[in-house]
């Protein structure tokens, strides 16, 4: 049990807290004179920030941990818009639970403020449309009178009940922050490290002391700016200042050392615990694979099969609920449900090519929504995902069934460029990098010919994706309703103007995925191209994609892509019967590091060919990169406005 002296120690630190926040949370303040001065300070903000503290508690109990920490937020309301700040919400899940909950409004009234205390709190359930089962709950709740100069308060508690989850501290928020601060108490014999990115230490002072068998770290910041919020970019943990604390060890009554995170060692020890002899033979898998496999085949092929088996026949549900979110089934368990998530699909990979006698393993991964590597932080924050991998000669070869289109032998687009840690021994642990694929292993190639009449364009084609450009697309051809098929085709092909429109369509390929899908088309395109007199302009470049998108000057975020490719085309325009050729266009190109183009233009007898491709080469394009993306995209531009001239010829 925890001795006395502990508990008063811990009772004594929460009074501090909340003796701390006293003079803040009721607080009678002038409320005129406050929002005037903070009004004058932030004219153009609907609210800001006062306070974001936390607490964090770390004590010794009957040999294991206990984690608590405090939350306050104090919020001051400076626009007539600021209602949309009103809604409350707060995690919890069975790593965290919430208790000592509070929450007020206070209305300012002259001199005074008047509370309004939050009295209702609604508890649901995680709705995420992308995980079936999911045991994180919300408390919703609503501040009450929100008014120009009122202040909404928020006191809670968690009690983290896993040592490995200690979460992060993320200050920044939409709105500026006045003051915070994050203070981590622990009792000596408990070891802790911090992480830190992207320049927290450059803005968060950090103290360090002693008191009575207790180490209190208080990381504290004045007027942070706010996040400024971008489409297209990649999650804030890329940017946004923060701290993950990881426990390392602590020391037990009996003094000996307990290792929690202490190195990537200690992290994979405790994974290798939830995968232990999940491997073993099952009567129901082996005859499955008796109808999916040859003798003959080559192993390469038998986990070719075997893989698309899994996407064929498993369906992706996500499910987490407690440590369920990190233990995946056994194979013959997901066989006979025939649904998982994504440690279920890795496990009956893993399970069928077992009893082939092919040596797969479990790998843990993080998506590219998080930044980390296991290199740098022996931490859970590092991954998200299970996939299962083969070792083929010295290469791997990533299966991730949850991508249910991708082609054997590709990693799904969100592990591209991720650190992988794959279980290779009981014992022994193998880090290797997920390839980024190439531009050119992933292509929209499409060539078309067509004539113009009277104002119309008419012409034929045939569209082939290749890579990932066929897994997007795939997903949105693969459709029971045959009207949203036809949108999709339409918005796909189009090009010209908005009186583009495909007349009829075939796709070819669709449930193939190791061929390209082909999809062959007739299309018109009303009024597109200009006359003049006895002389015709043209322009070739029917699809302007890309085209103007250049980056404009005040973003500060990267942007983010999901995954590098091609774009190619060969156009073939019929000259009209009666007319020569007086102007075509000079080639044109560039190539850089993160974009190029070429465009080439033959004349042969009665027809022009243009051929045009370029690449997108990154998955993030930083700001230090914007200017030379911009000028690359200015010169594509110009070249995609230039137009083929014809004139009329003269009768003899």
């Amino acid at each position: 049990m925890m001795n006395y002296t502990n508990k008063l120690f811990i009772g004594l630190l929460l009074v501090i807290f909340l003796g701390a926040l006293s003079n803040l949370y009721g607080q009678t303040g002038d409320p005129e004179a406050t929002f005037a001065r903070y009004k004058s300070l932030y004219p153009d903000e609907q609210a800001i920030y006062l306070v974001l503290k936390q607490h964090m508690n770390i004590s010794m109990a009957n040999d294991s941990l206990m984690i608590t920490t405090s939350h306050y937020e104090e919020m001051l309301h400076l626009g007539e818009n600021s209602k949309p700040y009103a809604q409350g919400k707060i995690y919890s899940s069975s790593f965290i639970r919430v208790s000592q909950l509070d929450a007020k409004t206070l209305v300012p009234a002259k001199k005074k403020y008047e509370v309004e205390q939050v009295k209702e709190f609604k508890e649901s359930f995680d709705k995420d449309s992308n995980i079936f089962y999911d045991d994180v709950k919300y408390i919703n709740f609503l501040f009450p009178a929100i008014q120009p100069g009122a202040r909404t308060q928020l006191l809670y508690t968690e009690k983290v009940t896993d040592p490995h989850f200690l979460g992060q501290y993320r200050p920044a928020t939409f709105i500026p922050v006045i003051e915070s601060e994050f203070v981590v108490t622990i009792d000596d014999g408990i070891d802790i490290n911090f992480y830190t990115f992207h320049g927290f230490e450059d803005i968060y002072s950090r103290e360090e002391k002693s008191i009575g068998g207790k180490r209190i770290f208080r990381f504290s910041g004045k007027n942070i700016p706010k996040i400024k919020f971008e489409t297209n970019s990649p999650s804030l943990s890329y940017d946004e200042p923060h701290l993950i604390p990881v426990i390392r060890s602590f020391t037990s009554s009996g003094n000996d050392k307990v290792k929690v995170l202490s190195s990537l060692q200690d992290l994979y020890s405790w994974y290798r615990g939830f995968i232990h002899d999940l491997k073993k033979d099952d009567p129901s898998i082996k005859g499955i694979l008796d109808s999916i496999v040859n003798p003959e085949d080559t192993e390469l092929e038998k986990v070719r099969k075997v893989f698309y088996w899994v996407q064929d026949n498993i369906k992706y549900i996500a499910f987490e609920q407690g440590m369920r979110g990190l233990i995946p089934h056994p194979g013959s368990y997901v066989l006979n449900n025939r649904y998982g998530d994504c440690k279920d699909m890795s496990s009956i990979i893993i399970s069928m090519l077992h009893q082939l006698g092919i040596d797969a393993k479990f790998v843990w991964i993080g998506s590219r929504d998080l930044p980390y590597k296991y290199s740098q932080l022996p931490s859970p924050m590092v991954d998200n995902h299970m996939i299962a991998a083969y070792q083929h000669g010295k290469d791997w070869v990533f299966l991730d069934a949850t991508g249910q289109y991708i082609p054997f032998g590709y990693p799904t687009s969100m592990i591209q460029g991720k650190e992988a840690l794959v279980a290779v021994e009981e014992d022994h642990y193998e880090l290797v990098t997920v390839p980024v694929q190439t531009p050119s292993e992933s292509i929209m190639s499409d060539s078309y010919t067509y004539s113009i009449e009277n104002g119309m364009v008419k012409g034929e084609g045939k569209l082939q994706l290749t890579g990932h450009a066929r897994v997007f697309n795939a997903y949105k051809m693969i459709k029971s309703n045959k009207t949203s098929v036809d949108n999709y085709v339409n918005r796909l092909l189009s090009r010209g103007s908005n009186k583009f429109f495909v007349d009829n369509y075939q796709i070819a390929h669709l449930d193939n995925r190791d061929e390209p899908i082909a999809l062959d088309y007739q299309f018109r395109v009303e009024d597109y191209y200009r006359t003049t007199g006895s002389q015709i302009f043209f322009n070739m470049n029917m699809d302007k994609g890309m085209a103007g998108s250049t980056i404009k000057p005040d973003r500060v975020h990267s942007l983010e892509n999901e995954y590098q490719y091609v774009n190619s085309s060969e156009a073939i325009f019929n000259i009209p019967e009666g007319y020569a050729v007086s102007f075509v266009p000079q080639d044109s190109g560039i190539d850089t590091d993160i974009f190029s183009y070429k465009i080439t233009y033959t004349q042969e007898a009665n027809r022009i060919v243009q051929k045009r491709d370029y690449q997108i080469k990154y998955l993030q394009l930083h700001p230090q990169q914007f200017p030379v993306w911009n000028e690359a995209i200015k010169h594509y531009s110009e070249s995609m406005r230039q137009v083929v001239i014809l004139s009329k010829k003269e009768t003899e």
